[in-house]
């Protein structure tokens, strides 16, 4: 059968990473070409006993000793990178892919969420706004884990996130200065 398998016009295609190398069926080459040596020979051993059926089964080869073909991936800090192409694999097989959401959804949302807080903030005083930014962080990273959780889609959340900083930093100078006009009007 024939499946759609979402890759972008760059040729790009989004992991949807749901196990570490142990959640796959592994067999080091030594014991295989151990264990087939002895089935081939007829000889019982330990390795021939524990030999992986490959008779119409997709095989990787890949190394994964530590220290060699490894990087990082979000499930572990360094993982052999066949780990990466085993994922890559079962996403197509299970159809289980992520997207991305399209930024003319969630730009003008997120614009007008800058918006919203931006004006909050200019109407409490000093004390509540540091509340008020924490809380809009935290409400983007979660808004951010929801969509992956429950729409299996991907938002950007780190420029989001320095957008608020931004806004954090923007309101209160703005009200500082405005202040400051605002006494010198008076003084003159």
């Amino acid at each position: 059968t024939w499946a759609h398998i979402p890759i972008d016009a760059a040729g790009y295609f989004i992991i949807n990473y749901r196990g570490r190398l142990e959640d796959f069926q592994a067999m080091s080459y030594a014991q295989m070409g151990k264990g087939l040596a002895d089935k081939a020979n007829n000889q019982a051993s330990a390795e021939r006993d524990h030999l992986l059926p490959v008779k119409d089964k997709i095989v990787v080869i890949g190394v994964t000793f530590i220290g060699t073909d490894a990087g990082p991936n979000p499930l572990d800090g360094v993982a052999p990178l066949v780990v990466t192409h085993l994922n890559a694999l079962n996403n197509i097989l299970q159809h289980d892919y992520l997207s991305s959401v399209s930024p003319w959804v969630w730009m003008p949302i997120y614009a007008l969420f800058l918006f919203v807080v931006g004006n909050l903030m200019l109407r409490v005083g000093v004390a509540p706004m540091i509340p008020m930014g924490l809380a809009a962080l935290l409400l983007v990273a979660i808004a951010g884990f929801g969509v992956l959780w429950f729409a299996n889609s991907v938002v950007p959340v780190a420029m989001p996130e320095v957008g608020i900083l931004l806004l954090a930093g923007a309101v209160p100078t703005k009200r500082f200065f405005g202040e400051e006009r605002e006494k010198q009007r008076v003084k003159t």
